[in-house]
């Protein structure tokens, strides 16, 4: 089986099944009906439509209960998941919440159980896990046709997208610039209007008038809700010194009242919301950060070594 390849966004994940289909190989015949969970690969980019910025806390809840559901069923499985030949492998295009799930039951039973009655103090270590068939069915059709069925399908899924996610599927494929990908097709996969798809290529053509390879590659990554305001901030004049002071107290003000002093020692996962906020502005920060390295930290190093990185609160808090 081809390894799951990591693709950056839904463009270059296009290229490279173009690629694939076209050095493949025709699909195994018989269509199989079950398949180990292992040879199933995943690429989010192209065939998961919904953006977990926007889902992430339905997503893991509906896992969660998908595997207690595989758990309880006298068979351990789910609805078949609906896969499709890249030319080297089957991949999910409908059904990622079932593959997840199956990968959870499987890690729960991995997990040590404790032992009850007078062998209570036993941890039983000896569960062996076998390689799990899981139920499919193949979606035949071309490439475009398997994107379309993607969203749709999860436009639609037994976990409804948000709006949010439907818009930014959309957007996505707007980026993509599918010669026959016609307005009428993404708003309709999409389950949004048409104006709204048509809003967002006069966004793309604008941006793509104005911005840099780079800068695009970044808007592309973007929420359709962030991707619409792109330009707002150029749009602004120039902050002077005051104004730039005033407003980085203000938004110091605003994480101090929020969270005190508790973000330290949740720096990771700091970071982690940060990326799913905005993918771009993460990576400003990063840019930002990396330079303050390069041209030295002294002020920031002497603060924290003398433990003197305080703020004044509010004295009612």
């Amino acid at each position: 089986m081809q390894p799951n390849l990591i693709y950056l966004d839904t463009r270059s994940a296009l290229r490279g099944l173009t690629e694939r289909l076209s050095n493949g190989t025709p699909p195994p015949t018989p269509n199989p009906h079950t398949l180990p969970l292992d040879r199933i690969e995943v690429i989010a980019k192209l065939f998961q439509p919904r953006d977990m910025r926007h889902d992430q806390l339905q997503s893991t809840y509906h896992t969660e209960t998908l595997a207690k559901a595989i758990d309880t069923n006298k068979n351990h499985t789910l609805d078949p998941i609906s896969i499709w030949w890249t030319g080297d492998s089957w991949v999910v295009i409908d059904g990622h919440h079932r593959l997840d799930a199956y990968k959870l039951y499987l890690e729960n039973l991995k997990e040590p159980k404790v032992r009850t009655g007078h062998h209570r103090h036993m941890s039983d270590k000896s569960v062996k896990v076998s390689v799990m068939q899981v139920p499919v069915t193949v979606f035949n059709g071309t490439l475009l046709e398997a994107t379309l069925h993607s969203t749709a399908a999860n436009s639609q899924d037994k976990l409804a997208m948000s709006k949010d996610s439907k818009l930014t599927r959309a957007w996505q494929l707007v980026t993509v610039e599918w010669d026959k990908l016609s307005l009428q097709s993404i708003a309709k996969c999409c389950a949004v209007h048409n104006r709204s798809v048509s809003n967002m290529r006069a966004v793309w053509r604008k941006a793509k008038n104005a911005c840099s390879t780079a800068q695009l590659d970044e808007l592309k990554l973007l929420s359709w809700r962030q991707a619409q305001h792109w330009d707002k901030d150029a749009e602004k004049p120039i902050w002077g010194d005051k104004e730039v002071e005033a407003e980085t107290n203000r938004l110091r003000d605003i994480l101090i009242k929020t969270f005190g002093k508790t973000l330290l020692s949740k720096a990771a996962m700091f970071a982690e919301a940060l990326e799913r906020y905005s993918p771009a502005l993460a990576v400003e920060i990063g840019k930002r950060l990396r330079h303050e390295e390069i041209h030295g930290w002294d002020d920031f190093s002497r603060c924290v070594a003398s433990d003197d990185f305080e703020w004044d609160e509010d004295e009612d808090e």
